[in-house]
């Protein structure tokens, strides 16, 4: 072993340590929810609000008024040819849940950020395209193949599935002797950020079937009695994400997973979600 993979190896079991010691403790030091995305989330557990109090509140905020016009107007979510340019009007078509899992969204990228010269942005930002992904494709095979599902929930569970990673990277950036050292991030993040995620999403208040997609995502064994649930669909948006048309091999191998023999989905539409749905996806993705 040569002294930089041995002192890589140091740092990474002292990172690792500190890592169990906070998800042991539940101590994890996290940032607090943005001021302005919890006067939304407030705003929104009102039952009784009305959609002109709530653009009120979003008013404020600029880059959330954009993002959910830009949501709106998805091809996903477009009806008709006209485009929404009034908040209001986007707010009715996209529904106070809809809105909801768009400011988290906004929150996640305002709480996890790093600086552009940080040698984690560019997987940082790549973790984010990510998660902008696999929502947008939760959503869409909830609507399609389990309706009786939430949309909203799934699109959510998809958005914060990797929030771990996030937590993961901010904070390795104090341990240069890691990122220099990439086999040694991806192993760290592949073995934690499940759990992690779990403990931050359970800390926020979102539901139990959200924090167990973000915990068992990457478990592609998983089984359980009875239909579909939401982690089923992430853990197939997750493994869809990753494909394209012509890579059969890895087609095969979601097909025969048993999260999405419990979807309903079937071989064939496999290439019509990767062909003829991508301009929905990629539209929502990006709005996201």
């Amino acid at each position: 072993m040569d002294a930089a993979h041995n002192t890589a190896h140091n740092a990474g079991f002292e990172f690792i340590k500190k890592l169990g010691e906070e998800l042991s403790n539940k101590s994890f030091d996290l940032p607090p929810f943005p001021e302005n995305m919890m006067r939304v989330r407030e705003a929104l557990n009102d039952p009784d609000i009305s959609i002109n109090s709530v653009a009120q509140v979003i008013h404020s905020d600029p880059l959330l008024t954009i993002r959910l016009l830009r949501m709106a107007n998805s091809a996903m979510l477009r009806r008709g040819p006209v485009e929404i340019i009034d908040l209001k009007m986007a707010i009715s078509r996209l529904g106070m849940e809809m809105v909801r899992n768009t400011s988290i969204s906004m929150a996640m990228d305002q709480t996890f950020k790093v600086p552009k010269d940080s040698p984690v942005y560019d997987t940082i930002e790549e973790t984010r395209i990510h998660c902008s992904h696999v929502g947008a494709l939760s959503y869409l095979l909830t609507k399609r193949y389990q309706p009786r599902l939430s949309t909203d929930e799934a699109m959510l569970a998809g958005l914060v599935h990797d929030i771990g990673k996030f937590y993961i990277l901010t904070r390795i950036g104090d341990y240069p002797e890691i990122v220099a050292d990439p086999v040694a991030i991806n192993g760290i993040l592949l073995d934690w950020h499940p759990g992690i995620g779990r403990m931050i999403i359970e800390t926020w208040g979102f539901s139990d079937a959200i924090a167990e997609a973000a915990d068992e995502h990457e478990c592609l064994d998983r089984e359980h009695f009875g239909g579909a649930d939401i982690t089923d669909i992430v853990i197939v948006a997750n493994q869809l994400s990753h494909l394209d048309s012509d890579d059969s091999e890895g087609q095969q191998a979601l097909v025969q997973l048993p999260s999405f023999s419990k979807t309903g989905i079937s071989p064939d539409d496999l290439m019509v979600i990767l062909e003829e749905s991508d301009e929905e996806i990629a539209s929502m993705a990006t709005a996201l």
